[in-house]
């Protein structure tokens, strides 16, 4: 699979407005690239963390019109302007530490258990309740995240200046 700079592609036309958004975003993108997809895949991407490059698919530039493009570049450009690739990822962390934190809690009780005589029936309220706050903890975490991907559409629709246009967008 290959990726070409934007600019040495027939959509170079493209670059002033992805440009003019990126900027009214406050976003600088290290490139903008168009990459030749699998049959099948169609999308536009962002990847990095810090100046992140947009991936566009050279087969949804193909069989999309313009108002499709728009949307998907300004959605593209508000998961860049929330973070949302770091927020998945301390999601994503939270998710595994407190999987490996409730089978640490699990294995260090019932080897207490065995060792001390305690009662099995604590040490499952013990995990139990532990559990449970991690998981408190994970619905909070996953509140907040659902907030920035409302606040990404909110960009969009902002930038396009065509709200329908972004519905669409993320409804297909």
């Amino acid at each position: 699979i290959s990726a070409r700079p934007i600019e040495q592609t027939e959509w170079a036309y493209l670059v002033p407005r992805i440009a003019a958004w990126a900027q009214a975003a406050r976003i600088a993108f290290a490139s903008i690239v168009v990459q030749q997809d699998l049959v099948g895949e169609a999308n536009v991407r962002i990847v990095g963390l810090g100046r992140p490059v947009l991936i566009l698919s050279e087969s949804f530039l193909r069989s999309s019109e313009w108002r499709q493009q728009d949307a998907a570049v300004a959605i593209a450009i508000g998961l860049a302007r929330k973070h949302i690739l770091r927020s998945r990822s301390i999601y994503n962390g939270l998710v595994i530490a407190t999987s490996v934190l409730f089978l640490s809690a699990l294995l260090v009780t019932t080897s207490v258990a065995d060792s001390l005589s305690t009662d099995t029936y604590a040490i499952f309220l013990f995990v139990l309740a532990f559990y449970f706050l991690l998981r408190v903890i994970q619905r909070y975490a996953k509140r907040f995240l659902r907030a920035k991907y409302f606040d990404v559409d909110r960009v969009a629709a902002h930038l396009t200046g065509d709200p329908v246009g972004v519905m669409v967008a993320l409804h297909t």
